[in-house]
Parts: structure tokens; C-alpha cells; sequence
């Protein structure tokens, strides 16, 4: 798996897991984001593809920013652009893949801080680029241009699409067509992103009762202590007006977490084992199959055996979830960090689809959230992470040797996983154990000898980001 920081223009720009991000105007520079949208430009040229593209962002304040200077880039290479304006990242899926454009791009750090930005780039279905596509960009974004440039003439031109999203909420609404949610009471966090504008107003329309937080970007506020990566910050709200679920997506919408009625934190996981497990009781799963991830919680493993399904895992990052899912002809698909995909239905994570689906669960069964997540029992996991210089090897020989022990050691009982981050400069290790105390301690060990890595970013370097 690669790093995903992209690099300013001091250095090159490369991909992650989820496009390319950085740290607004400092590692992430708008002359960088104009030469990822000419190479792009050129790549689609080359292809013979002429037809627009389209492209999102989302209200994050450097947004307009890059999404002026990706437009550029785009323009100067003789392709058109049609502006969504503000949108989540799977709506500008939805339209890349429904339209007649020839790609889709969206502007956006999606979970991140607000100070962080990126890019993602979709190809004319509405999925995530090619690793070989990707390195293709690459290449062109990064060697010296020697070709000419298209006539003053032939240089593209950018327009505006009108109601972008109609036809995306149409698409939602038609995944639980027939679904009333009459007598449901939601506490909906829009984490000050995308879905702001429309996504508790869906839910709404579907006959719940909607109590709506943190709907208010300002530019800057987007994911700070709320929505997907902070579901904690909704609890008090679900306990105090009795609702039935909590729904948090993140600041591009692409990623869910659930609060269940008792105030509950569920992850991905808990997601796809509701919905597989109800599918799977109703004949309905035509691939007995879900695509998890290396973190991927051993406890949804051994649920899903129990009922006669498996579970396959891939390497973090949706598009390879994805990718696993066609080969499988699974249904359903993600990471525990709710990125979660529904092959029937969308090609990317969609985090507003993924909260219908379970709505609809629960509506079919007229069972609490909490008593269709409880039958699947999560093994205990540690994550933590160190702040790191992506790319740089971390693989010495202690560090691999201290691996080894420490997996002959726990056996059957438990797990590690060590990986780059691929939307962050961190080094994430991960401890899966059926006892808690020995997970903790294997995870501060190997934390310790990465802090003592020429890779670990100082506490002082990392104040300073």
C-alpha cells in the first residue's frame, strides 16, 4: 500500500490510498493541483475521450482554491469541465458514472482536518481510478512537459451544472423504494461537510423523525470533533431525545459510523454484519461473501462462519475492496473505518447509502439496532498510530524481528497488522487479541521501537504541522 501525502511542488506528487492530499497550501500547493489536472487533462486526452469532465468539492476552505486550479489544469489540456459545486464524494461519483463526461474528479481531504486538502480522481463509471492509471498521472504530472500544448482555440471551457443533485437522491431513495422510516427518530451528523444541505433532509422525506447536528460549514469547522471520525460527539444527543439510531458521516459523506439507541459506537464492521446477516436470512445474498479489509475485526470473521458466509480481505482503501468485490460477485463490501460499499448499488463508498441500508433493516425486522449489531461479538483490537515520514522504509530487522516473536507468541489468539496510513503521514500498528492486556502491551511495544525509527516525525516537527 502506498503513502497517500502528496508532496508540493518542492518534490512530486504521488497517490495514496484515496488520491492524492496534503496540507492545504503548504505540502499541497494550488501549482500542484493545476499540474495533477493537466496531467489528468492529458491522460484523458490520450485516451480519446474528448467529452467533459465533471468535478465536486467539498466546503472546506482551500476548496475553491484547488478546485479553480484543477480546472486550469484540466482547460489546458483541451478538456472541458462541468462544475458541481459543492457535493459529497459519492454524489460526484454517482454523476461521473451517469453523465456523459469522460471522468470526475472530486476536491476533497474527506475525514481530514480542515487544513488538510486533496484530490480525488473517478473514471467515466464512477469508480476509483487504477493503480496503473494512477502511476500513468503520475508520470505525466511529474516529468518535464515537452509536448506542445493545444491551441489557444482548442483550450476547454467550464460550465455549471444545474441541480446536480437530483438525480443522486433519486438514486438513494430507489435503494429502499418502499421503505417507510415513519416512527424512527435519527440524530443526523453532517460533521459540517458535503452532506450538510440534503442529507438529514433525505431522511426526513422518508418519514423519520430527524434531529440534525453540526450542519453548519463554515470552511474550517468540517470534521472537527464531530461526524464519522468523532461519533462519541452525538451520544449525549441520541440518549437525551431517545432516538433509535445515530448516523455520523464524515466531511465528504463517503464514510458512516452509527450510534445505536443506547449510546452505542458502531463501526463498518457492525455495518456490514447486520446488513449481510439479514440479506443472508432472507435468501438474498447471492454470493454468501463480504469483502473486509487486513483490519477487518476477527469477531465479524467468525460471526459470518457461524451463518454460513465467508469473509475475504483485502488491502485498506475502497477501491481495493472493490475490485475484490467484482472478482467475487459479493454484495457487499468495506472497511471498518465505514467505507462501505453495496456493489448493486455504487462502486465507491457511500455513507449515506450505507445509513438507508440499515435503516431499512431495521424497518424490515422492527428490531433495535442494538440487538441486530450484538449478535456479532468483536475481538478485542488496539489501534494506535505514530506520526511518520511516509514512504520511508520501517522495516529494519529489530522491528521485523520484534513482529516475529510477538506473533509466535499470541498463536491463533491474535493478529498484528503494521501499515502507512494512506491519508495521513502516520505508521499505524494494530493488535487483535482475545485478551485486551496483551493486545495493549504488544501495541506499546512496537510504538516504542517506531518512535526510535529515522522515519518518526519529531513531536516538535509535528507541533509545527
Amino acid at each position: 500500500e502506498k503513502g497517500a501525502v502528496a508532496v508540493g511542488s518542492r518534490d512530486q506528487i504521488r497517490f495514496g490510498t484515496d488520491g492524492v492530499r496534503g496540507i492545504a497550501n503548504d505540502t499541497l500547493l494550488p501549482e500542484d493541483v493545476l499540474r495533477l489536472g493537466y496531467a489528468y487533462g492529458r491522460y484523458l486526452a490520450a485516451q480519446g475521450d474528448r467529452r467533459p469532465l465533471v468535478i465536486g468539492r467539498d466546503p472546506r476552505l482551500s476548496s475553491t482554491m484547488f478546485c479553480s486550479a484543477f480546472k486550469a489544469g484540466v482547460c489546458s489540456a483541451g478538456i472541458d469541465v462541468l462544475d458541481s459545486g459543492v457535493l459529497s464524494s459519492p454524489a460526484l461519483a454517482y454523476l461521473a458514472g451517469h453523465l456523459e463526461v469522460c471522468a470526475g474528479a472530486m476536491i476533497s481531504a474527506s475525514h481530514n482536518p480542515a487544513h488538510h486538502n486533496g484530490v480525488k480522481l473517478f473514471d467515466c463509471h464512477g469508480q476509483k481510478l487504477a493503480a496503473a492509471a494512477e502511476l500513468e498521472i503520475e508520470e505525466l504530472a511529474n516529468s518535464p512537459d515537452r509536448s506542445p500544448r493545444v491551441d489557444a482555440t482548442e483550450v476547454g471551457c467550464v460550465g455549471h451544472l444545474s441541480d446536480p443533485l437530483s438525480h443522486y437522491l433519486d438514486h438513494l431513495r430507489a435503494s429502499v423504494s418502499g421503505v417507510s422510516l415513519a416512527g424512527l427518530k435519527v440524530v443526523f451528523d453532517s460533521a459540517n461537510g458535503a452532506a450538510s444541505g440534503y442529507g438529514a433532509q433525505l431522511i426526513r422525506e422518508l418519514g423519520a423523525s430527524v434531529i440534525h447536528c453540526n450542519h453548519e460549514p463554515n470552511g474550517i469547522n468540517i470534521n472537527t470533533r464531530c461526524g464519522a471520525t468523532y461519533p462519541q460527539g452525538i451520544r449525549g444527543a441520541v440518549l437525551t431525545n431517545a432516538a433509535d439510531i445515530g448516523i455520523c458521516v464524515d466531511g465528504d459523506a463517503d464514510r458512516v459510523a452509527l450510534v445505536d439507541e443506547h449510546g452505542t459506537v458502531l463501526d463498518g464492521d457492525h455495518i456490514k454484519w447486520v446488513w449481510a446477516s439479514h440479506e443472508h436470512a432472507r435468501g438474498r445474498l447471492r454470493n454468501p461473501t463480504v469483502v473486509g479489509t487486513v483490519m477487518s475485526n476477527l469477531g465479524l470473521e467468525i460471526a459470518l462462519k457461524q451463518i454460513g458466509c465467508g469473509l475475504v480481505r483485502t488491502l485498506v482503501g475502497d477501491r481495493y475492496v472493490y475490485e475484490r468485490m467484482i472478482e467475487m460477485g459479493a454484495l457487499v463490501g468495506g472497511e471498518p473505518s465505514g467505507h462501505i460499499i453495496f456493489s448493486d448499488y455504487a462502486r465507491t463508498g457511500d455513507g449515506l447509502l450505507s445509513a438507508l441500508q440499515i435503516l431499512r433493516v431495521m424497518h424490515e425486522t422492527g428490531a433495535k439496532l442494538s440487538r441486530l449489531a450484538g449478535t456479532m461479538r468483536k475481538t478485542p483490537q488496539v489501534l494506535r498510530s505514530v506520526p511518520f515520514d511516509t514512504g520511508t522504509e520501517w522495516r529494519t530487522p529489530a522491528i521485523v524481528r520484534a513482529i516475529a516473536d510477538w506473533e509466535d507468541r499470541l498463536g491463533e489468539t491474535g493478529r498484528i497488522v503494521v501499515r502507512e496510513s494512506g491519508t495521513e503521514p502516520l505508521l499505524r500498528v494494530m493488535c487483535e487479541c482475545t485478551d485486551p492486556a496483551t493486545a495493549d502491551r504488544v501495541v506499546e511495544d512496537l510504538l516504542g521501537l517506531f518512535a526510535k525509527h529515522p522515519g518518526a516525525i519529531s513531536a516538535a516537527q509535528k507541533a509545527r504541522e
